[in-house]
């Protein structure tokens, strides 16, 4: 059982579902065949989407607030620490 989550937590997960979801259709893209295309679970997509699930991102998001970072500040330092053209999906 997951607890129960805070209403800024709840904020966070509905920025992620709306952001995923906008970029998915501006991408002309199913839940299916995102999902397809990488490998991926369409139920996750399908989850995150309606919020029912609770990303790590929400660990790193408390994370880089604790130690005074804005999450895009510390999402970006991690990529410049990654090799050039890094993707984690092929």
């Amino acid at each position: 059982m997951q607890p129960k989550l805070s209403k800024k937590e709840l904020l966070i997960l509905n920025a992620i579902s709306e952001v995923l979801k906008e970029l998915r259709i501006c991408n002309m893209k199913s839940q299916r065949m995102l999902a397809f295309e990488y490998g991926l679970h369409k139920s996750l997509i399908s989850r995150l989407e309606s919020t029912s699930n609770n990303p790590f991102f929400l660990s790193v998001w408390k994370a880089a607030e604790a130690i005074n970072v804005r999450p895009s500040k510390f999402v970006a330092m991690v990529e410049e620490k990654l090799p050039t053209g890094f993707k984690l999906l092929d």
